[in-house]
Parts: structure tokens; sequence; C-alpha cells
């Protein structure tokens, strides 16, 4: 005998989304500098740097990196 349990409540897609995009945001090494006039962003990994600008598309947006 199979049981299987359905989730009473499902996430909305779009709340999906804005989890996704907010936990690149900041869940990173990226470090938002300032050079030459223009804003650039600093990291280890280039692939951190290409998750950090895909969350921007999205509309989400890194100012300032602080210590803690």
């Amino acid at each position: 005998m199979v049981c299987r349990i359905k989730k009473k409540t499902k996430r909305r897609q779009e709340f999906l989304q804005r989890d996704l995009a907010t936990a690149l945001i900041i869940c990173n090494n990226v470090t938002p500098v300032l050079d030459e006039g223009s804003r650039v962003l600093q990291a280890s990994s280039p692939d951190e740097i290409a998750l950090v600008r895909f969350a921007e598309e999205l509309g989400f947006f890194m100012k300032e990196r602080g210590k803690n």
C-alpha cells in the first residue's frame, strides 16, 4: 500500500521566486564598490557575481555590504 501525503497549502510561484532572489542577494560574498564613479561588483567567484546580477535583474538590489 502506497500512502501519499498532499501538502495542504502550496506556496504561490511568485513567493518562491521572491524567496530565491532574496537568498541570492543575501547569501554571497559579493561586495559592491565604486570604481571611478561607477558601481562594480567584486567577489572571489564569478559565479557569485552572476547570481547577484541575476537577482538584480529580478528587481533586488545590493546597495552595500556591512561587516556583519
